[in-house]
Order: C-alpha cells, then sequence, then structure tokens
C-alpha cells in the first residue's frame, strides 16, 4: 500500500521538552507574564516558605496551569491534572512536574488574594501598554449558573411545610400519649392476657419512629428558614447558600450575578465584581467604584443598559466618577404624561395637564433607597384623563398621587439629557463592545456556570476567566489568525528558534556520537537510526 509509515515507537529520541515548543506559541509569552507578575510579589505570598515535608509546587507554576486551563477550557483540577501528564504546553509551562488534583484544587481555593493581584496587574500591564484606555467603558451584568441544583428552597412553601410537619408532630405526640394510657390500662386490668400488652409495644414504637422522623425534618425546615431570614432572601439553596434565585437564558436557576467593565479601545475586561442581586439596578454604582479603588482607572465616558436605572446611583456616578454617565431609561406608559405635570415652586404645588392642582400630602417619605414627597389631587373625579393617570388600573381610588424625589432637579435634567440624539447612537455602540464577553466567557465555562460554590470562591473563578479572555483578546490582537510574526524586546512574544535550532544539533550529533561507541562495546542489543533525528544547521 501506498501510504504513510510511522516511526518505530522503540525510537530514540535525544529532544529537550523546550523544542516541542514553537518559538511562536502563545504558552511562552503565559509563562512569561506570569513570571514578571509573580516577580514582584510580596514574600508572604510565594509558596514553599517552610523547609518541613514535601517541596511545595511553585506559585508561578500553579498560576501557570490555571490561566493556561481556563485560556482553553479546562477548569477542572482533575482535568488540569491528567492535561499535566498528557500535555506537551502544560508539561512545559510546570517544567515536567505533575501535582496531584487535589493541590491544584486547593491552590485554586486558598489564594483569592493571589489570584486578584494577578488580574489588577495584568490589567495595570494592559493600561500601560494603551491596550485598556478607559475613555469609554460599558458596565453589564452577566447572570450565571452557580454549581447548585436548579432547585430552591422557597420561604413561602418552607413556612408551609412547618406548618404542616408541625401538625404531624402534634398527631403523633396525641396517638404516643393515648398508646401510652391504653398500655398503662392493660398492665392494670387484671382480666387483659399478655397478647394485648405485646401488642401494644410495637404500635408504640412504630409512632415514636415516626415522631423522631418529623422533628428531624422540622428542626431542618426551620433552620434553613431562620437562614433565609437572617440573609433576608426568598430562595435559598441548600447545595451553594450563597447563590440567588437568577433569571438566565436557561430559565430560573440558582447562580450569580458578576458585573463586568469592559474597555472600548480593545474590548479587555478591566475589572469583575460577582454580586448575588437578581438584576443590575443597584450595581452601577458599586462597580465603578470598585474598579476606581483597585485600578486607578477613572474612566470618562460610562455606559449601561436600562437594567441600571436607579437615579441614586447614577447621581452618585455622576458627583464622584464621571458627569459623562449614560444609562438607557426603562420607559412606562405614564413617563410622556408624568413630564406634562408642572412643578410651581413658589406654591410647592404640581399642576397636571388638565390644570388640576396636586397639593403636598406626605414629606420626606423612604422610597427603597432614596426619599420622596408625595403630591396628592383630591380632585380627580370626572377627568378624562383619569385611567392613562392612575397607576392601578384596578384600584377604586381614583386620586391622583405624585412623587417629587429628594433629588428630582438631577432626574429632571438627566431625563432630558438622554433625550439627545447623539447620545442614543452612542448607546447603541453598547452591545458590540460587552455581549460578545459574555460569550466567550460561557463558551469556556461550556456553558454550565460556575464550578466552585460560595461566593467567594465564585469571584476566584471569575477573576480566572477574566484573566484568560484578557489573554486570548491580547493574543488575537498582536498574532492575528494566519499570521505569528516574532516580535523582538518588549514585545509580546521572542524569537529563540536560532538557539533552539543550534542546542538540538548538539544534542543530537552528541548523543550519535554516544550511542555508536555503545553499539561498538556491544553495551546495546539493537541499533538505533537516528537519520530522522539530525536537522539541518
Amino acid at each position: 500500500m501506498h501510504g504513510k509509515i510511522g516511526q518505530d515507537r522503540n525510537q530514540l529520541f535525544t529532544t529537550c521538552l523546550d523544542d516541542y515548543i514553537e518559538p511562536d506559541n502563545p504558552v511562552r509569552e503565559i509563562e512569561r507574564i506570569i513570571s514578571e507578575i509573580v516577580s514582584s510579589f510580596d514574600h508572604r505570598y510565594l509558596r514553599g516558605q517552610s523547609r518541613r515535608g514535601c517541596r511545595a509546587y511553585s506559585t508561578e507554576d500553579l498560576l501557570c496551569l490555571y490561566v493556561y486551563g481556563y485560556l482553553n477550557g479546562i477548569t477542572s483540577s482533575r482535568q488540569l491534572e491528567r492535561a499535566a501528564r498528557i500535555n506537551l504546553e502544560v508539561s512545559w509551562l510546570l517544567k515536567n512536574n505533575h501535582p496531584s488534583y487535589k493541590t491544584i484544587a486547593d491552590f485554586r481555593k486558598d489564594n483569592q488574594e493571589i489570584v486578584m493581584l494577578v488580574f489588577y496587574q495584568l490589567v495595570e500591564k494592559l493600561s500601560l501598554g494603551e491596550y485598556i484606555t478607559g475613555k469609554l467603558v460599558v458596565v453589564d451584568g452577566n447572570k450565571t449558573k452557580a454549581n447548585a441544583k436548579r432547585e430552591m428552597h422557597s420561604a413561602k412553601k418552607l413556612k408551609k411545610q412547618i406548618e404542616a410537619i408541625s401538625k404531624d408532630v402534634e398527631t403523633y405526640l396525641r396517638e404516643l400519649e393515648e398508646a401510652d394510657k391504653k398500655e398503662a390500662e392493660a398492665e392494670k386490668s387484671s382480666d387483659s392476657s399478655k397478647d394485648d400488652t405485646d401488642e401494644a409495644a410495637p404500635i408504640s414504637s412504630s409512632i415514636q419512629e415516626r415522631l423522631a422522623e418529623a422533628q428531624a425534618n422540622l428542626s431542618e425546615k426551620q433552620s434553613l428558614l431562620d437562614q433565609m431570614t437572617e440573609s433576608k432572601k426568598n430562595y435559598l439553596s441548600p447545595t451553594d447558600t450563597d447563590a440567588s434565585l437568577v433569571t438566565t437564558r436557561r430559565g430560573k436557576v440558582a447562580g450569580y450575578n458578576p458585573q463586568y467593565t469592559v474597555d472600548s479601545a480593545h474590548h479587555m475586561i478591566m475589572d469583575v465584581l460577582v454580586s448575588t442581586d437578581s438584576n443590575d439596578k443597584r450595581m452601577l454604582y458599586p462597580s465603578l467604584k470598585h474598579l476606581v479603588e483597585h485600578t486607578s482607572i477613572v474612566p470618562e465616558v460610562i455606559l449601561a443598559d436600562k437594567g441600571y436605572t436607579n437615579f441614586e446611583d447614577i447621581r452618585k456616578v455622576h458627583n464622584e466618577i464621571s458627569n459623562q454617565v449614560y444609562v438607557s431609561l426603562q420607559r412606562s406608559s405614564r413617563d410622556s404624561l408624568d413630564l406634562l405635570f408642572e412643578y410651581d415652586s413658589h406654591r410647592n404645588i404640581y399642576i397636571c395637564p388638565q390644570g388640576r392642582t396636586l397639593t403636598l400630602y406626605k414629606k420626606h417619605v423612604k422610597v427603597k433607597n432614596s426619599f420622596a414627597d408625595y403630591y396628592k389631587c383630591e380632585s380627580c373625579a370626572g377627568c378624562p384623563q383619569t385611567e392613562q393617570c392612575r397607576k392601578d388600573k384596578r384600584s377604586r381610588k381614583i386620586d391622583r398621587i405624585f412623587l417629587r424625589y429628594e433629588h428630582q432637579e438631577f432626574i429632571d435634567a438627566y431625563k432630558e439629557k438622554m433625550k439627545q440624539a447623539n447620545l442614543k447612537n452612542l448607546m447603541k455602540t453598547r452591545k458590540s463592545i460587552i455581549e460578545h464577553v459574555f460569550g466567550t466567557i460561557s463558551c469556556n465555562m461550556h456553558y454550565n456556570g460556575f464550578r466552585l460554590r460560595s461566593m467567594a470562591k465564585v469571584q476566584i473563578e471569575a477573576y480566572l476567566h477574566a484573566i484568560a479572555y484578557d489573554l486570548k483578546r491580547l493574543f488575537n490582537i498582536v498574532m492575528p489568525p494566519g499570521s505569528r510574526p516574532f516580535i523582538v524586546n518588549n514585545s509580546i512574544l521572542r524569537d529563540n528558534s536560532v538557539q533552539n535550532r543550534e542546542r538540538s544539533l548538539i544534542f543530537n550529533v552528541f548523543s550519535q556520537i554516544l550511542l555508536s561507541w555503545l553499539l561498538k562495546l556491544g553495551l546495546l542489543s539493537r541499533p538505533c537510526h537516528f537519520d530522522h533525528i539530525l536537522t539541518e544547521a
């Protein structure tokens, strides 16, 4: 047959591990970046401080392993352990070490601060290289499934279950009391036979077993309800108690809502903050404050979708971070009508479009995270716009109540500003900047969500996904598909192919001479072939 003939499996190779990795392979850059970052770490972050016991795997090697794994969608510690044995790139990164899955898993679990430092130092390097500019940033949340079952405990259902189990416990106690009375009467009765008392004993023990089971179940349910009351949650996952009920493309699941801040220059992730909020309404200011505190990058222009419509947060961002914060506002059928209400500051009243007066009804009332004054119109009867004006169509009350918030002047001015045509066009670019970030990260997760449990550990994993995403973007920018240039000096990759070829040639020639000498002395039982080993100088 005219087919390819493979090499002999007994063929001896005399090459080093570095020869198997191409000079322009991205793993070389992963190793260089992580090495530079780790070299700047404080001494206390490095492993192997104690001389007792087995030698520790280095912090640098395990970080390289995780970055490579998350870059290639390998997030399981067992899969990473297997990759260290069968993957040449991983073997090169780990210098042919083979850590166990427990060592790998414990490093990720116990080193949140190290992973966080790596991410923010990478962001700093990207900022110095002008891959991140901070001129235009987009904030958005990506609701992601937690490592938990879909079923969650509901506070409403738990209360019903506790009531039902409590009734069962009361029933069992009554039955047990009646059984005890019958047993006592049977013992006292001189006419009763021994068989009657023998029949009563199994019944009593059966009731006691059911009672013990019901009491244990009641204690478990009550503990879950107390936990939900303490954490102010309506739903609780028994697997990951920090997770919240979030709505994803796959329905309602136990999950988290990580907030990503992405720069528009090269779509790099600048920051990620894991949240348990089921929506984005209260996360605009905390996300941007977290970014400024950890990176010292103050964004100039900020974009966010209508899920962040919270004027109190918008006002804080406007005053403390940037006055160019643009959030698509949520619209309702009453918005256009509310704008027609005129405020008379001298008389402190509102005048509706029909000319009727709304006077101050309540003052400085707490409304969610702000305060408002209530204005009420008591002459709405017979008004032609009553149906459009009322908030609750089913209510029998026809009086119109209007809320004037604590910072109403800012709210009115912001609503007017967001009507500008140039801002509407700017908001259209938001999706193209951030949405593909979510798609790439979800693909790396294999659409299965986070692997770790509890909010602190999920934050570690979110940082690792962000590191992997930024490096993937960097490699695609510097080395676009189809062209892998060698860039020397301070650039991303260095060309050491000449050095590798010279070293490989020296090793191969030396090995040929050594093995030929061993054959002549009869120390080898069979010949070895070297023709394919030699390379051209």
